[in-house]
C-alpha cells in the first residue's frame, strides 16, 4: 500500500528554508507518529484507522507551517490518509498525485527535521 512508501521516501530537492522557530512547528506534529509508522514496517496490517486519521491530522498540523508548496502537499497527502482512515473513497480522487507530494514533503521533512 502507499502507505507504506511514506515510511521511507525520502526523495526530492528540498523546497524553501524557513526559521528555525517554524521548523519546529512543521517538524514536531509529524516526529510523534514516526516511531509508530516505521515499527509498523512494510505490513499495512498493523495500520489501523486511528493510525491513518492521526497522521493525516498530523500532516495538517505540519503543514500550516510549511512554504506554500510543502503545504499543498502536506493537505494532499493528509486527505488520501483522511481516506483510508475513514473508508471514504471521495478522498482518494488525488491518489495519482501523490508520488509528488510524497516526493515534496518528505524531501522537505529530511532537510528540515533532524
Amino acid at each position: 500500500m502507499l502507505a507504506l512508501a511514506t515510511v521511507g521516501v525520502v526523495a526530492g530537492p528540498a523546497v524553501a528554508t524557513v526559521s528555525t522557530a517554524s521548523n519546529s512547528s512543521i517538524c514536531k506534529p509529524i516526529k510523534g507518529l514516526s516511531s509508530k509508522l516505521q515499527s509498523a514496517g512494510t505490513d499495512s496490517s498493523k495500520f489501523g484507522a486511528a493510525t491513518y486519521s492521526k497522521f493525516a491530522e498530523a500532516l495538517r498540523s505540519s503543514g500550516k507551517h510549511a512554504p506554500a508548496k510543502v503545504k499543498k502537499a502536506a493537505n494532499n497527502l493528509a486527505s488520501y490518509y483522511a481516506a483510508l482512515g475513514s473508508g471514504d473513497v471521495s478522498g482518494l480522487k488525488n491518489a495519482a498525485t501523490l508520488s509528488t507530494s510524497i516526493s515534496t514533503y518528505f524531501g522537505y521533512i529530511t532537510s528540515h527535521c533532524t
